[in-house]
């Protein structure tokens, strides 16, 4: 809670000390997925500290609270969504109707629900695992990341991501709507790469990171602006410890 709480506390610090005297139009709140533990683990049954159906109810007040904050200061704010994998509803993996059968989607559809009378605010929900985001010239691409397979030692969730986005821009293309920015999340890794951006978590480090000797990462998210002529320009971590 005080995590979530000081991520939105932080945005608006960043819009109102530190880009002064630039113009901004509104902000993209891009919510890609895994907004609970789930109950696809064993152990995350046992830890978790609520069971599901009082998770979704008190994180997506706390989410519609911030949504309502930022809102004051940003103008207007579009909020497009992707499901994550620890969110679905089946043990196993599937691809039919894996959007609706996952807990993120009602999560994001009881946020919505809640803040339906403020015109400022914008939902998009996708029906399938990607979304695609255009703000100005720029188009992002909005996925979780648990499509991207294999990678370890030094190069980490590096070579699934870009090996995953090569293969995804591969058939945009095909079907004539291509991106430039891939946006994930998934890995629990922050980088900036240019092409793609990868999110921190606002859990931060775990016992499950701990037992792969993962390196440490503060809880943290990506901020980005976006230029109408020159697309991303500053990028800067938002801590959420």
């Amino acid at each position: 809670t005080q995590r979530i709480q000081t991520y939105f506390q932080s945005l608006i610090k960043l819009r109102n000390s530190y880009f002064t005297g630039i113009e901004i139009e509104g902000l993209v709140l891009m919510l890609a997925g895994d907004m609970v533990s789930g109950v696809i683990h064993e152990e995350l049954q046992a830890t978790n500290d609520f069971p599901i159906a009082d998770t979704l109810v008190y994180y997506s007040e706390l989410l519609a609270a911030g949504i309502r904050l930022i809102t004051n200061v940003y103008g207007s704010v579009y909020v497009p969504c992707v499901v994550g994998n620890h969110g679905r509803m089946s043990q196993k993996l599937k691809f039919k109707n894996a959007v609706r059968d996952n807990f993120d989607y009602l999560f994001y559809k009881m946020t919505a629900s809640a803040l339906k009378n403020d015109n400022r605010i914008t939902f998009s929900i996708s029906e399938s695992p990607d979304k695609l985001v255009k703000v100005y010239d720029t188009t992002f691409m909005l996925t979780h990341g648990n499509q991207f397979r294999g990678g370890s030692g030094w190069s980490g969730p590096l070579l699934p991501v870009i090996k995953g986005d090569t293969k995804k821009r591969d058939r945009q293309s095909a079907v004539d709507q291509p991106y430039d920015v891939l946006c994930c999340g998934h890995f629990h890794t922050q980088k900036f790469l240019g092409n793609q951006i990868m999110a921190g978590s606002i859990c931060g480090y775990n016992e499950f990171a701990d037992a792969g000797n993962f390196g440490y990462e503060p809880p943290q998210q990506p901020f980005w602006l976006v230029d109408p002529k020159h697309g991303v320009t500053i990028t800067a971590p938002i801590h959420c410890g």
